[in-house]
């Protein structure tokens, strides 16, 4: 950590060695945009550059996370070191590869990765002549496990069901991550593969992720990471609630770029420990950007969050869908997340477009809001309930939320 220039400047405990909460919380919350302009000053002086990985740029310009050949040989002994006595079989993974990430840190395992590119059609008729083949491998003979960004495996799953009615009965499991996977979106896909699907949070910018807990439901950092929650107005730490996602990168797992209190930009609920597992759980809720805060005289602040909006019209035709900006099979754009967003000219207003224009049909647009209010409300705890009933809500026509720059859940 005082091996670079930038934690020189900005943490008055870097060279005191040990580092505690009380030390933690003292330290400045570092942004994507610090993140982004730090440049070499952020980087060690004493790693060694390997390779380079790239955010994907989905809400702010993309990050570049350079890494080093001693966290890349640490990472390879540990998890060899860990996994020394599994015996478990090998596998085949189909994984929905995303090439806007460079390169990305190679870990050990018994997965053997059968990579595809499902931003262009020709991958979906790649993946359904893998998902289709018997292999001659001298081990596994199928794909077992599927994974990938959610968006890219739900447009997978909208391409194969309507070629294959029957599903691939020798998928496992289903590892998506990325986006908010909705209640809705998770049961289309169980329901379709006949297989668990896991969720998990993870980022380019640091090592490790997070995942949910069959205790207690919650999600769970793995101890290479460790996650704060802060007040999305104060910026003070609390254990309990709606706020902002913090993480820093423990050594030796994060070297070359020192990563902390870093705000990926995610709202989170936090909760105290519950489950055996010892730790925090959290609830990932979307995006910092997509949040408001709910003043109300009666009660305390809501934040409300892009999860409680896409649960709440998630099953609503009349609202309208992200379409993919990549060359994807056109059958497959009806799948994706709702639009809605915060109009820069009305701040502190909800916007969620709509598949027709609200003006020519005035009674349809009142009921569909009234709708979505009352899906709200029904999904909020008590006390939020003062804070809702403030709610600005705009229904608006479609294309309205293509002309601003609105970061998808």
């Amino acid at each position: 950590m005082a091996q670079t220039d930038h934690y020189r400047e900005t943490l008055r405990f870097a060279t005191t060695g040990f580092v505690g909460r009380a030390e933690l919380e003292a330290a400045p919350i570092l942004s994507r945009r610090d993140l982004d302009g730090a440049g070499d000053a952020i980087r060690s002086e004493l790693a060694t550059y390997a390779f380079s990985s790239y955010s994907s740029g989905t809400t702010e310009s993309p990050v570049i996370i350079d890494r080093s050949a001693e966290e890349q040989n640490y990472l390879t002994e540990f998890f060899n070191l860990l996994n020394r006595d599994d015996v478990a079989i090998p596998r085949l993974a189909l994984l929905a590869a995303s090439w806007h990430h460079g390169r990305r840190l190679e870990l050990p395992g018994n997965i053997c990765v059968l990579a595809v590119s499902l931003a262009a059609r020709t991958g979906y008729d790649i993946a359904h002549r893998l998902l289709s083949r018997q292999f001659r491998t001298g081990g596994p003979t199928h794909i077992a496990v599927i994974a990938g960004a959610t968006n890219r495996i739900e447009q997978l799953t909208r391409y194969l069901q309507l070629r294959e009615s029957d599903g691939f009965p020798d998928i496992d499991e289903l590892h998506v991550s990325g986006q908010y996977l909705s209640e809705r979106s998770k049961t289309y896909l169980e329901e379709y593969w006949r297989a668990p699907v896991h969720d998990t949070y993870s980022l380019t910018e640091l090592f490790g992720s997070a995942f949910r807990c069959i205790e207690c439901g919650l999600y769970h950092f793995h101890p290479f990471i460790f996650p704060e929650a802060v007040d999305l107005v104060s910026g003070q730490r609390i254990s309990k609630g709606r706020g902002r996602l913090l993480l820093t990168g423990l050594y030796p797992f994060t070297q070359m770029t020192p990563i902390i209190r870093y705000s990926p930009g995610d709202v989170v609920e936090v909760s105290p420990i519950v489950c055996s597992i010892g730790r925090p759980g959290f609830q990932f809720l979307g995006r910092v950007a997509r949040a408001l805060i709910l003043q109300s005289g009666k009660g305390p602040n809501w934040i409300l969050t892009g999860a409680d909006v896409i649960e709440a019209v998630g099953t609503i035709n009349e609202v309208a869908i992200f379409r993919d900006p990549a060359p994807i099979p056109e059958e497959c754009q009806g799948v994706g997340a709702p639009k809605f967003g915060v109009l820069p000219s009305i701040p502190e207003t909800l916007a969620i477009e709509l598949t027709f224009d609200p003006k020519v049909e005035p009674e349809r647009t009142n009921r569909i809001g009234q709708l979505i209010r009352d899906r709200l409300a029904a999904n909020a705890p008590q006390a939020a309930q003062p804070s809702l009933r403030a709610l600005k809500l705009r229904l608006v026509p479609p294309g309205t939320l293509d002309a601003i720059s609105v970061s998808r859940p």
